[in-house]
Order: C-alpha cells, then structure tokens, then sequence
C-alpha cells in the first residue's frame, strides 16, 4: 500500500548473524556500515560458514537449528519527538522510522571446501525456509507463511515500538481470583551522586511524575485501582490491589500494526505506566515478586491477665513480656456500662466487650482504657493509663487525674499486645526460614533481604541532649542548630545531619546608583532565605545513601516547623574516596597474607564515615584523615611491626570535572568567608557538605627479614 521508503541508515543499525551452537549464539557475520545484505538494506546473497557444533533449539515453541539476525546497535529511523519548551511553545519532530522490508528468503547448502565467490558461485537447488520468526519488543511473529512465499508481500525483520507511553508489563500465566492480592517491587536505592546536593538541590521538580497500574480486560487496558506504597519506585514497597474479574489473557502487546504473536504468547498483563511528570531521576526496579508480605520482629500476646485491682490510687502492673511495641489494646471488666459521654471519649460500642449469660443478660463488660504520655492532662473520669513500653510497666491514675479502675479479681487484661524489638532482629538475608506456627497452604518463608531498623533504648546522654534541644527550638526552625534538630526529630534512622547556610561577602552587596539594575542581581545571588539538610542514614556500606522517600520525609517535616518564606533543600552529603597505598612491615613473615588482610579491613573501619576514625564516632563534614593518624592507627593492626611507606589519595566524586580544585581545597586547614569568587565559595560549600569514605587500597609487605 504505497510506495516503500528508502532504508534508512543515519542511525548507523548494526546487524549481527547467529547461530546456535550448543549452548550460545555464536556470531558468524556483522554487517558493515554501508548498505549491504548483511544489513537487510539490498538485495543480495549472504554467504555463512556454519560452524561443526550447530545444535537445535526452542524457538516459539518450535525446535530447530535456527538462524537469528539480530539488531544490536544503531536504529532504522527514530520515534516522533517534541522541540521546545513551555514558555516558547513546542514542535513535533516526525518520526523517521524506515526499517527494512523483505519479500522473502531462501536458502543453498554447500558440503565444506567447495569453492563459492562472495555472489554465491555454487548454487544448487533452492530450498525455501523451513520457519521465519520476528522478535519486537517480546512480542514473537511467525513470518514463515511470507518467508516463503514467491508473491509480492513482505515483512517487517525489526518494527518500531508503537508505544506512546513508558511502561514496565508484566505477564502471568494465571489470572488473580478475585480477592486482595499484593506485589512486591524493590527498587534499587539511589546511587549517592544521585542524591547529593549538587544534583539534587531543588526542593522539588516542576511536576511529579504520575504512574497508573493497569490490566489487560476484554475492552483493553483498564485501571486496576492499586495501593502503591513505592511512592512513584521512589521506595521499596507493596502494591496492594483486588484481583479484576474480568482480567483477561492477551497476545504480547502488539508494539506494531499486524503483529501475530503465537499462542505461546498469550498472558495475563500487567502494566505500571508513567502517564505525566518528570521523575527526579530514573527509578529502578531490581525485581517484582509475588507471594511477598512485610514482616516484623513481633510476638503476638493475646488475653494475658495483668493481674487484680483493688481500687488503690496509682496502681502499678508490668506485662509478662517486654518490650511492649505500640497500639496494644488494655481491658478493664467494670460493674456496669459506661455512661454515654465517656464511651464516646474511648471510642464509642467499639471500646466494649459484652459477654452474655444463658438468659442473654451482660455477664461481663470489659472496656479498653486509653494510652496516654502522661496523666497531667487527664480528668478524674477519663480512662487512662501510662505505659513504659521498654519495661512493660502499666500505671493507672489516683482519681484525680485519670479514672481509678474498679475492684474486682483478675478484671485487668492486656487482651492483644506485641513485644519484641531491638537489634537482635536485625537479621541478613535468608536468615528468616523458620515458621513458628503452621500456616495453611505456607509452605516455607524466607527474607530476601536484611532485616533493618531495630534499635535499643535511647541512651541517657542522648536524652538529655534531645531535651535540651526541644527546650531551645521549640518545634520551631529558626537556627541552623534548629534545623539538625528538628531533621533528626524527622525520622529515627537519620545518624548525621549538617545545616548548609548562604555564605556571601557583605563588602561585594552595595547599591550602583549608575547601574540600571541598582545591583539588585547581586543581593539577589545570595539566595536569601534558602538553607539545605546534609543528611546520612544510619548504615552500614561504605556510603550510606538516603533515599528519595526518606528526603522528602525530612524535608517536609522541617518545611513544616520553618518560616512560610523560607526555601529549603535536603540532599545527602558529596563524598570524597581515600584511597591508601602502604607497605608495611610484619611481625613475623609467616604472617604476610593475614596482616594483609588486616591491613585492608583496618582501613575499610577506620574510613568509615559513620563508625570510623580515632574513637569510632565517624568522620565530621569536612574533614579529612591525616597521614599522622593513619600512620598510628595501621602500627596498632594485629601483626604490623611498623609501616614503612604510606600515600594517602584524595578523590572527590564529582560530577563538574572540577576534581582538581576540590582537592585543594579540602587539604586547606581554615574556612574563608571573605574575599571569595562565586566560584570558590561553591567549593567551599561542596567541601562543607562532603564525608570521606574508604577507596581502594594497595597494601604490600615487606617480604625481607626483620
């Protein structure tokens, strides 16, 4: 239909030719960048020698020796784009896609060492293919009806992807019940250049990039209506929907118009596609499983009685197990039922539990009390209790601030609670395999990834410096101690935090009267009420890197507590790599390898940014080793007599080329603040936000007697 376009060969498409042998592809042929048949591009005859270990293969369900031409490199002509901006409009580009056409194949067989030119000399009998697949996008099409046909019809070897929009399709061979169902996406973390401030300084993009899970129905794509706790792949999460009724099986989406796939082709698809806005840079996804839930490090306690009231004021009582993790339910059985104003203050019908006697009378009323922090604010009437969730100790109110509970003999029941917690649950993968208790159709469990977050008990000094700091904020940014404060009141896993404040010279920010501007520009370029959050999450790799979801959390909660007209920006720290060359000496040279060893991981420790450096408080913004110190610290490794020679190498990592003048100015002693270019005082600032972390280390031993 229509004149056919010339092929078009501006993308420089680079062909290679295979076949199966044994257990690879093995290419026999690459096509040249001028036309040629090897390219699809002309007419012609393409001469393989195959080799002796050619085996058959699966192939769309079909099993054969097979032959692939497969486009590796380079494009026929690229999709239809938009020029231009918001603010000067936009211009199409049209598409300029002109792949190849073939009208058919056939094929000659030639024993090894006839003679046969480049044009195909020998030809004996022409046989025509036996089968012809395409491959597009995933999608399979039998072209063998075509192939060898002597008409005039012809196919398309590599179609363009008719896809208007990004997507991530995922196919299942069974369809979802139709019941509650969950996806597990882990996303891959950030890399920590990505997140650093020097790429990632705006508070926020223009527009948020918008994703929509949808599913193949009778009628096409339709919306499945998920639950996403990945926060737009942003974050590891689930994806919590209703398995569709009308979830249908389809081909592999036809990326072009006559596509045919086989019916091995046929799923159950799901699509998680980008409808609109920008993402702050691209997500990815490490892997998408089923049959996945979240658990934590939590035993379940149910109907434990705490024990009797005898109508005392400020009785005390402790749960059998500890600690006690939040949103326990507390009972107390009561004589009668609460008047109306008072079960609403707990929550209504819902707070009681009635149990009826054989006549159908109330024969126990238990009613759950409410947790509070203290008992300062509660009235004679109101059903309270404090609870010490590390011990497990529970303590009522005296009658005047908060309800006494009624006489009776074992009427106090922690009816569910969950304890559990600490470090101890910190667990790496494939720890978790045990079931505690059988679960019907559970085969067995394990955890694909570590276990994270459990913490002990704040320690007293920490608490004493919290409260301080709330006295002095409070709850309010003000200060650029305010805001460490206030971000690492964000969220409990933040280790270190650092304010990075405007820097500018005063002397250069005067008025030209003769300037039509009056050097407005210039008191402008201080970026007046802008402030930006360093933050490092608590972790163990070499660069603990914070994630977008764990930016965002800080930044809003610290927006939230700031003045309306400030602008504040949150980033993880630059990061500057120490890498160390040293020779040292060891105790005994039957030693060599294990002080090696040694050596390396010392340094790993030591470079630390977090858990490094003389004390093991880790390294502050800024600063960097020095040769003195880690001279000291490698005299004191397990089998190192002494070192003999040690160089110390500074690489930030940086995305301006600018390596050079970093350096420099990290092996600066004091920070300036006046006299600066804008220049220098961007890398003053860049060497403010940075944290040093262990490179690559040489270590040798002195292989002589000592």
């Amino acid at each position: 239909s229509g004149p056919v376009s010339a092929v078009k060969l501006d993308g420089k498409p680079s062909i290679i030719w295979e076949v199966f042998a044994g257990q690879i592809w093995q290419t026999l042929l690459t096509s040249p960048a001028t036309a040629s048949p090897l390219s699809l591009t002309t007419n012609g005859v393409i001469v393989l020698n195959l080799p002796t270990n050619i085996a058959r293969t699966m192939v769309n369900g079909e099993e054969r020796y097979w032959l692939r031409a497969r486009l590796v490199g380079g494009n026929f002509g690229v999709a239809a784009s938009y020029t231009g901006s918001a603010k000067d409009g936009y211009t199409l580009v049209p598409a300029t896609f002109a792949p190849p056409l073939i009208k058919s194949i056939s094929f000659t067989v030639t024993k090894a060492g006839t003679a046969v030119d480049n044009f195909g000399g020998v030809t004996p009998s022409t046989l025509p293919v036996t089968a012809c697949v395409t491959r597009n996008g995933g999608v399979m099409v039998d072209e063998k009806p075509v192939a060898a046909s002597v008409d005039e019809a012809t196919f398309l070897p590599y179609a363009p992807l008719n896809v208007s929009e990004p997507a991530l399709y995922l196919g299942l061979d069974q369809p979802f019940a139709p019941r509650p169902f969950t996806l597990y996406v882990q996303v891959e973390p950030p890399r920590a250049e990505d997140v650093a401030a020097d790429m990632l300084q705006a508070p926020e993009v223009a527009a948020p990039a918008h994703i929509l899970w949808e599913y193949s129905s009778g009628d096409g794509w339709a919306p499945l209506g998920a639950l996403d706790e990945t926060a737009t792949l942003t974050q590891r999460g689930l994806v919590h929907f209703v398995g569709p009724r009308d979830f249908t099986a389809q081909d592999a989406v036809a990326y072009h118009d006559g596509a045919q796939p086989g019916a091995a082709q046929k799923h159950y698809w799901l699509r998680l596609r980008w409808q609109s806005g920008d993402f702050v840079f691209p997500p990815q996804a490490r892997r998408v499983l089923l049959n996945t839930t979240w658990a934590s490090q939590a035993a379940t306690r149910r109907d434990e009685i705490l024990g009797s009231s005898n109508g005392d004021p400020g009785q005390r009582f402790t749960a059998l197990f500890a600690p006690v993790l939040p949103d326990e339910r507390l009972d107390v059985r009561e004589s009668e039922l609460p008047p109306a104003n008072e079960l609403a203050a707990i929550g209504g019908r819902a707070a009681l539990t009635v149990m009826l006697d054989a006549s159908g009378e109330p024969d126990e009323i238990w009613v759950r009390w409410q947790a509070v922090s203290d008992l300062y604010g509660s009235g004679p009437r109101d059903r309270h209790y404090v609870i010490d969730r590390l011990s497990g100790e529970i303590r009522f109110g005296n009658g005047r601030q908060g309800l006494v509970p009624t006489p009776g003999q074992n009427n106090l029941r922690l009816t569910y609670y969950r304890s559990g917690g600490g470090t101890h649950g910190n667990r790496a993968t494939g720890e978790v395999v045990e079931l505690k208790s059988s679960v019907p159709y559970i085969e067995s469990v394990s955890n694909l990834e570590p276990a994270t977050g459990g913490a002990q008990q704040e320690g007293l000094e920490r608490v004493k410096e919290r409260g301080c700091a709330s006295l002095r904020h409070r709850n309010r940014a003000v200060t650029a101690q305010d805001l460490e404060d206030l971000a690492y009141a964000a969220a409990p896993n933040i280790a270190r935090v650092a304010a990075i404040m405007p820097t500018f010279d005063p002397y250069q920010l005067w008025l030209d009267p003769e300037s039509p501007a009056g050097g407005a520009p210039d008191h402008a370029a201080v970026h007046a009420g802008e402030s930006g959050l360093v933050i490092v999450p608590d972790g163990r790799e070499a660069r603990p890197t914070p994630g977008l979801h764990l930016i965002e959390r800080v930044r809003r909660f610290v927006q939230e507590r700031s003045s309306a007209t400030a602008d504040l920006w949150v980033a993880g720290p630059e990061w500057v790599a120490v890498s160390v060359n040293v020779s040292v000496a060891p105790t005994s040279l039957a030693l060599a390898d294990v002080v090696i060893a040694n050596v390396q991981n010392a340094l790993n420790y030591y470079l630390h940014p977090l858990t490094g450096g003389v004390q093991g408080y880790g390294w502050p913004f800024g600063v960097i080793p020095r040769r003195s110190d880690l001279f000291a610290m490698l005299e004191t490794v397990d089998g190192v007599d002494h070192v003999r020679r040690l160089e110390v190498t500074l690489a930030p990592i940086t995305a301006h080329g600018d390596q050079d003048e970093l350096r420099t100015w990290l092996l600066r002693t004091q920070t300036q603040s006046t006299a600066l270019t804008d220049v220098e005082r961007g890398w003053q600032s860049w060497v403010s936000r940075s944290l040093v972390f262990a490179g690559e280390h040489t270590v040798r031993v002195a292989l002589e007697s000592l």
